[in-house]
């Protein structure tokens, strides 16, 4: 029996279309319903929706109420007690009219599983895992991971695995610790590495790109290095920044853009400004994901040099592939998901995590090598077109929505 899945609701905790877009979950969302309807499945999403009177009655208040708190913990914490309500809402003004939920972290799984129990029906639920929920909030937030605000998140987290009929997991290691933290049978996961848009990423022509960069206010003859990254300490870009004082020593022409924002933001305007390399490297800020291809296509080199930071490692990044499906040799750290990715020496390049010196030399081998450069960029262009699109992706994941039925 071949079950029929003519609808699926994407729920996520968080806005996949605010800003633009930007990150790699929301990507994933956008990418992957644009998938499915190319297989003929229908599409809903579910997301927080700020209202008028939410923002009046809760936001706002709750905005002036959190300066008054010294602890960060419980910030975060009444935040996202206002985070869960807004989700609350919108999941009950869905009619939930499908065959699969396909939440996109454990938040909005236990959230729409309660909002089923109320109704008293039952719809299998195949939970996408980005990440780790709670151990990455504490890293992005500074929180202390032994507060007891920190402690009940974690282990509802854990707990709420069990909720999904399945599991999709975006690189092996986050397998292994559902896995290992949750006792989750591995015959209910799968590993579906993340997907990239391969119409909208792809290699410019050599004559445009004089131009692009001119469009961009990029320097038309400088060597460009890329960094898509938000400013948070598990995307290490602190480390591109640091990598840029022996770089630009052998390559004064070298500039880094970084696209991307976050809490890090002046803790990296002062690393700059130690270093003295406010004329090498450019903070873009956060970049719109319809504006993002460019940035890709105008650069020579793209950098990830994710860090783990609280148990927390790269899966396998969405910045990654895109620079691979624009044509450019990718450098990344040797963790997570990078390194399932990545062949040193073939499709890309492999650093140990923290080391600006192993960055840098890298770079200056991709710059010294032209016949290096072009070679590992035609390697990781093809490797992404036969393994990472997004239209390939969205079959692997239908088939994981039509295991979950027939196993129901």
């Amino acid at each position: 029996m071949n079950p029929s899945v003519e609808k699926v609701i994407i729920p996520s905790s968080d806005d996949p279309f605010k800003g633009g877009g930007v990150g790699g979950k929301h990507t994933h969302i956008r990418l992957l319903a644009s998938g499915l309807e190319n297989l003929g499945v229908k599409v809903g999403t579910i997301y927080p929706h700020e209202t008028v009177g939410f923002k009046l009655i809760t936001r706002y208040p709750g905005a002036l109420s959190r300066r008054l708190v010294t602890s960060k913990e419980k910030r975060v914490e009444s935040w996202g007690q206002e985070k869960l309500e807004l989700l609350r809402r919108s999941v009950r003004e869905s009619d939930l009219d499908c065959q699969v939920l396909n939440p996109q972290d454990t938040l909005s799984l236990q959230v729409v599983a309660s909002e089923m129990e109320r109704r008293k029906v039952h719809i299998p639920m195949v939970l996408t895992v980005h990440g780790y929920y709670v151990r990455e909030m504490v890293s992005a937030e500074g929180l202390d991971p032994t507060s007891p605000s920190v402690e009940k998140q974690l282990q509802e987290e854990l707990s709420s695995y069990a909720l999904a009929s399945r599991i999709i997991c975006v690189d092996s290691r986050i397998r292994d610790y559902i896995s290992n933290q949750a006792n989750i049978d591995r015959e209910r996961m799968e590993v579906l590495p993340n997907a990239v848009d391969t119409l909208t990423f792809h290699p410019l022509p050599g004559p445009g790109m004089k131009a692009l960069r001119r469009s961009l206010d990029v320097p038309g003859e400088a060597k460009i290095l890329l960094c898509p990254r938000r400013l948070v300490p598990k995307n290490g870009v602190e480390f591109a920044i640091r990598a840029m004082a022996p770089i630009t020593k052998k390559h004064p022409e070298a500039i880094l853009l970084i696209a991307g924002d976050g809490p890090q933001r002046s803790h990296l305007h002062k690393v700059i400004a130690d270093f003295g390399l406010e004329g090498h490297i450019i903070l873009l800020g956060s970049v719109p994901h319809r504006t993002i291809p460019s940035y890709f296509q105008c650069s020579d080199i793209v950098l990830i040099p994710s860090t783990p930071s609280f148990g927390v490692e790269e899966a396998t990044s969405l910045s990654m592939l895109e620079g691979m499906a624009c044509g450019k040799p990718v450098i990344v750290s040797n963790i997570g998901g990078l390194k399932e990715t990545i062949t040193d020496g073939v499709n890309g390049f492999k650093v140990s995590a923290g080391d600006p010196d192993a960055i840098a030399e890298r770079v200056i081998y991709i710059f010294d090598h032209k016949d290096v450069r072009e070679s590992i960029a035609l390697s990781g262009l093809e490797y992404v077109r036969k393994n990472h699109s997004h239209l390939v992706h969205a079959q692997k994941v239908l088939s994981q929505y039509k295991l979950a039925v027939r196993n129901d």
